[in-house]
């Protein structure tokens, strides 16, 4: 399975790239990919499926079915290691969906700058609009943050 034309351009980041290269195949079998990263010589892939969550077969399976697809794809060329894992209690927001999925709970941000005197806000996700979260302060009121403005973020 190569990459389209347009993907091949040299912005395409690395995380991008592994995520284009599995993602078919764990939707096929139910999973949902939460995040990729490369930190190091790790790629750590975090998995999570309805209903029931993760376990350590399902990490198995996923971690198989990945270092086959890698070794065919060849996107890594110097070693590295494959971390399988499921996202937990605190799990990460890092996509536009996963705002939508968990409306009604509670999160923290960290944020890239600061918004009402910190970078870390604690509140209740509201609302998508347009590019913005509305989110519920523990004091009362509601702000508006930007996608943009978020360094990272995971349920309370």
């Amino acid at each position: 399975m190569g990459f389209p034309a347009f993907f091949n351009g040299f912005f395409m980041l690395l995380e991008q790239k592994v995520e284009f290269a599995i993602k078919g195949a764990l939707e096929n079998l139910g999973y949902e990919i939460v995040r990729v990263r490369f930190v190091s010589s790790t790629l750590q892939i975090m998995i999570d499926k309805s209903p029931g969550g993760i376990n350590l077969e399902d990490c198995s399976k996923v971690s198989r079915i990945v270092s086959a697809i890698m070794d065919s794809e060849d996107i890594i060329a110097n070693h590295y290691d494959l971390e399988i894992s499921s996202p937990g209690i605190s799990r990460p927001l890092v996509k536009v969906e996963d705002y939508l999925r968990f409306k009604d709970n509670k999160a923290q941000f960290k944020l890239k700058y600061e918004l009402e005197g910190s970078r870390k806000i604690n509140g209740r996700i509201m609302e998508i609009r347009g590019n913005n979260i509305i989110v519920a302060l523990d004091r009362g009121d509601e702000i508006e943050i930007s996608f943009e403005d978020i360094d990272s973020a995971h349920l309370v």
